[in-house]
């Protein structure tokens, strides 16, 4: 889904998921909204993946059993394009945030989000946002959070 609002902004998208199926349905989407000629689309698994590289990374529903956040940030680290460093204090409202060089993260307030937080923050920048776009401190269970992570 989140790739499909990605497109509809204007965005050109590259739809990855284990599931090839998944993949298949994302690119059926796109096309049959008119977004065919941005999205391609591949199936990957993250212990594996290709050499590909992105500057802004958006997944959605990711992050569901603490033996993968390892595998997940280990993707994350070579996936994203920029070596470029982030200064993160500063940024107080979602529209401030710059998305090139990031890799934002869409969880419905899962308890595994804490854990995934916790060692994303050895890596990375970690800036997390409620569903109104408003910065906030610690995740949120039960409750729609963005997780936006940049290169420290």
């Amino acid at each position: 889904m989140v790739g499909l609002a990605a497109l509809a902004g204007g965005a050109s998208v590259t739809f990855q998921d284990l599931r090839s199926r998944s993949v298949e349905l994302a690119l059926h989407n796109a096309a049959v909204n008119g977004w065919g000629d941005r999205a391609q689309g591949q199936a990957v698994d993250w212990q594996s993946p290709p050499p590909q590289t992105f500057y802004w990374i958006i997944a959605s529903d990711v992050l569901y059993h603490e033996a993968l956040d390892q595998p997940l940030l280990d993707f994350l680290c070579r996936a994203l394009a920029s070596a470029s460093r982030s200064t993160v204090s500063d940024v107080s409202q979602l529209q401030d945030v710059n998305i090139r060089d990031s890799i934002w993260i869409g969880d419905p307030g899962r308890r595994q989000a804490h854990a995934f937080i916790d060692r994303a923050e050895r890596i990375f920048n970690v800036l997390l946002f409620d569903h109104s776009g408003i910065r906030i401190d610690e995740p949120q269970q039960g409750q729609y959070q963005l997780i936006i992570l940049t290169p420290r």
